[in-house]
């Protein structure tokens, strides 16, 4: 329905597609690669989620996998140790925004 609407009755041909798979990754629910660009789950328990990164990387998109959504985020170590390289992160919620006066980002992590 938002694919139709967007692309043919508002004529939009530069549309990139997330599909946000919320917490654990579903067997199933992948629509196929005809039908979003980039593949992702979220999880706001401070983890790299490499569970979910895994059972991503299992499904053979090709498409770049994203954390699209999380709460404190780990450092690149972590990252590097749990095999969860995500092409990028998105900071929702959770200490990073609500306590943002206290905490400073970690530049020397993510240069």
């Amino acid at each position: 329905m938002m694919y139709d609407r967007y692309t043919n009755e508002f004529g939009l041909d530069n549309l990139i597609w997330v599909l946000g798979y919320s917490g654990e990754v579903k067997d199933g629910w992948y629509p196929g690669n005809d039908y979003c660009d980039i593949i992702g789950s979220d999880t706001y328990d401070n983890s790299t989620h490499a569970r979910a990164w895994k059972k991503l990387a299992a499904m053979e998109t090709g498409k770049p996998m994203t954390f699209h959504e999380c709460g404190n985020v780990p450092s690149i170590e972590s990252f590097e140790a749990d095999g969860a390289m995500w092409s990028w992160f998105m900071i929702w919620h959770t200490d990073y925004i609500t306590k943002i006066r206290r905490i400073q980002p970690r530049k020397s992590d993510y240069p």
